[in-house]
């Protein structure tokens, strides 16, 4: 199961599900109210030198009927492709229309428009090309989906840890286990040694206009004044 950002087996290998459950009563809700604020929080910490949209990407259940693409700019090799009916195609809207041949190239913009990731069958998967009803997983699916998860396994560590602290904080406050208590202070000493640049782990960065060897800086040198 997904919840937003975690899985119900990233939840499974820190805490027995029976636990899990027998914490919440069923009710599931609370696991992803405590993922949603420790996912805020962790935000917060990086959003000042990472891009927290790619650290936390979205991936939601994989719907028939949801169309899905890829977030990067991607080619795919091969003979020109036949484009499903009922896609939209962004990079190249006045070009290409349902049921044409065309050869898929994919601008960086069409993140956002497109969901790139999709959770299925206990699986991440990335969005290779355009698809509607395209399963992933299956035969047909092999040239529009490929197993990926986009995830980083530590910045998934911490978030498991927060979590379940948040979760035991919210139901639980009194009982709260020492061993999650010390796992969410080692979580927020690394956030904190992340947000100060005491660590820099290998996350994207945002894209800035400066960071481009293209950029021209405007001004002057500072005014002289002379005397004679």
């Amino acid at each position: 199961m997904l919840y937003s950002f975690l899985t119900s087996d990233d939840l499974d290998s820190a805490i027995k599900e029976e636990m899990l459950y027998q914490l919440v009563r069923d009710n599931l809700g609370l696991v992803g109210s405590a993922e949603a604020s420790a996912v805020s929080w962790m935000k917060d910490y990086l959003g000042q030198r990472f891009d927290v949209a790619a650290v936390f990407p979205n991936i939601g259940e994989w719907t028939a009927g949801s169309e899905y693409g890829p977030a990067q700019s991607i080619t795919i090799p091969g003979e020109p492709a036949t484009v499903p009916a009922g896609i939209a195609f962004y990079e190249r809207p006045n070009e290409i229309g349902p049921g044409q041949s065309y050869t898929p190239q994919y601008e960086r913009n069409a993140a956002g428009r497109l969901t790139n990731y999709a959770w299925h069958a206990g699986q991440c998967y990335e969005a290779l090309r355009a698809s509607l009803n395209v399963e992933p997983g299956t035969p047909a699916a092999q040239t529009y989906w490929r197993p990926r998860d986009p995830r980083d396994p530590k910045v998934m560590m911490f978030c498991v840890d927060i979590t379940l602290f948040r979760l035991f904080q919210r139901v639980s406050p009194r009982k709260i286990p020492d061993l999650r208590t010390s796992l969410y202070n080692q979580a927020k000493e690394w956030l904190t040694m992340v947000a100060d640049g005491s660590l820099t782990p290998d996350l994207p960065r945002p894209i800035k206009v400066a960071d481009s060897s293209d950029t021209i800086r405007w001004g002057s040198n500072a005014a002289r004044q002379h005397y004679y």
